[in-house]
């Protein structure tokens, strides 16, 4: 599956996290910790991506969390909800829109989508739009569907 038109979507800058704790360390008690924003003793670490695309990665991740805030309190909510899903390091990247990527599946924060947690195929792989995480920060009920669509959607 080729992402040629992806960076259509895509255009800032591309964020990876890597985990300071194993998943079991983390501890997180999936639902509760995004419904209740409470903080995880060891969150991952975002960090910067080099986006030259004479460097950029052909290489295909498993899961993309794409996203465009800056803001940090809607950062640690997408640390707490990728680690309520109790992903391994290595199956996911987040990235910052803007860039393009080859994945088979994405979970994508946006205002701009005609629906929402509600999977769909196509020629890049398997996307789920999310609301931006700036809504989900203030509001408890799409925090929980976002979580009730997501346990099936990392599953899959």
């Amino acid at each position: 599956m080729e992402n040629e038109h992806l960076h259509l979507l895509i255009n800032e800058e591309i964020y990876a996290i890597e985990s300071q704790a194993s998943s079991d360390q983390l501890q997180v008690d999936s639902e509760e910790s995004i419904v209740d924003n409470q903080q995880s003793t060891e969150d991952p670490v975002i960090e910067k991506i080099n986006t030259n695309s004479q460097t950029q990665s052909t290489e295909k991740i498993n899961i993309a969390f794409i996203h465009q805030t800056n803001n940090p309190d809607e950062l640690d909510l997408l640390n707490k909800i990728i680690g309520a899903c109790k992903l391994e390091t290595q199956n996911f990247k987040v990235l910052k829109e803007g860039e393009p990527i080859q994945f088979e599946k994405a979970v994508i924060f946006t205002d701009s989508a005609s629906s929402y947690c509600i999977p769909s195929t196509t020629t890049e792989g398997e996307i789920m739009y999310s609301k931006p995480l700036n809504i989900l920060y203030h509001s408890p009920e799409e925090k929980r569907k976002l979580w009730g669509a997501l346990q099936e959607f990392v599953k899959a």
